[in-house]
């Protein structure tokens, strides 16, 4: 594991750098190189609970699937001025936020309480898209209010399964991807600016480190 972040921290690092240089070439070693820190630990991580009862082995598939869209997602988003990739990479992390949900459901919700986070997450959905809305050109403005659902709805399914043992992994996880995608959305609609990417890129890497965490923490396996 530690080799694995380690990896993910050297990608990160030179990926924080170019983008404050304004390079983009070394972003397309570097970028997957981060990403393949986290995919590597959830195939890992799913190989050791495979022979486990219950929904941890699909919930550990599951992990997986999203974490190798999102990876395809990273690379879609190199490039910064064509819209086709940016959309391409939205389809990229859409796909990885329902994997995701799938994989929280397929735990079950341990307290049927924990779903009061749906009425917040309605309400900061509308007050994201009323922010970005007047700077959605026709291209995004059925994409955007998709994607903010989905992201809505993995963020609610996370925080309905974490009431278990080794659940903070996952309703923190999916909660530092949920905010990472703000800063993207602020990059590309709002504001553009290094500061997003500084701010945006760390909680996303920390967020997917989470994620793929939380099939050992709730499964109780230890890596040796």
């Amino acid at each position: 594991m530690m080799f694995l972040t380690f990896i993910t921290g050297i990608g990160l690092a030179v990926v924080l750098a170019c983008e404050r240089a304004g390079r983009q070439g070394p972003q397309w070693l570097a970028k997957p190189l981060a990403s393949a820190g986290f995919v590597v630990f959830a195939a890992v991580a799913a190989s050791r609970v495979s022979g486990l009862e219950g929904g941890i082995p699909a919930f550990a598939s599951w992990i997986g699937v999203g974490a190798v869209l999102s990876l395809a997602g990273d690379v879609l988003l190199i490039p910064k001025k064509t819209s086709r990739a940016f959309l391409l990479g939205l389809l990229a992390f859409l796909a990885a936020h329902v994997a995701y949900a799938v994989a929280f459901l397929t735990l079950g919700v341990p307290d049927a309480r924990a779903w009061w986070i749906v009425l917040p997450l309605v309400a900061v959905a509308g007050g994201v898209l009323r922010w970005l809305w007047p700077r959605l050109d026709r291209r995004f403005r059925i994409a955007v209010p998709a994607y903010m659902a989905v992201i809505s709805t993995m963020l609610a399914c996370a925080v309905a399964a974490s009431p278990r043992p080794g659940g903070w992994a996952i309703g923190l996880g999916a909660g530092l991807f949920y905010l990472s995608d703000l800063f993207v959305a602020r990059n590309r609609f709002v504001t553009p600016g290094f500061v997003n990417r500084a701010v945006g890129l760390p909680l996303y890497y920390a967020g997917q480190w989470l994620l793929v965490i939380s099939i050992l923490s709730v499964s109780g396996v230890r890596l040796h």
